[in-house]
């Protein structure tokens, strides 16, 4: 469900907010990946927190998310009580320079989607712990993603 309290924040509207963002349902979800985020910092500082090579542009979150999982990360979770409102592509709507997905795809041979359903399980109800992904349709996912990322 999407609500508009305001496209900047000149026109952002704090006490329409307030007023209804508790009706707005929520649940913890599986597979967070975008900020803000909550790391400890040696894990930030272990795995080079956000890469240069994606910005300007798009890909940095799915990246980061990635180091994270190689370094043995397998707890991304979204919490329905910590939101955030967000201006919907003020920021990433400037974002041109990259192409964050094809950077994705050549560096770890998936697209940035089949990393999020498969791995972080993104939008799924929150389990407290992710494992690695397995199955037919992941392989056939990864293998179709690994042909394309050669053209």
């Amino acid at each position: 469900m999407v609500r508009d309290f305001g496209k900047s924040p000149e026109t952002f509207s704090l006490q329409a907010l307030l007023a209804h963002y508790r009706q707005i349902p929520f649940r913890d979800w599986s597979g967070a990946k975008w900020p803000p985020h909550v790391i400890h910092r040696r894990l930030w500082f272990a795995v080079g927190g956000m890469s240069e090579e994606f910005s300007p542009g798009m890909g940095s979150d799915d990246d980061l998310a990635m180091k994270l999982w190689l370094a043995g990360c397998r707890i991304f979770r979204g919490i329905a009580d910590s939101r955030v409102y967000h201006f919907m592509r003020k920021s990433t709507g400037r974002a041109n320079g990259n192409n964050g997905g094809r950077q994705f795809l050549r560096r770890y041979g998936m697209k940035p989607s089949t990393f999020a359903r498969y791995y972080l399980k993104l939008g799924d109800p929150a389990c407290p712990v992710l494992s690695e992904p397995s199955g037919i349709s992941f392989f056939l996912k990864k293998t179709c993603d690994r042909i394309l990322g050669l053209f």
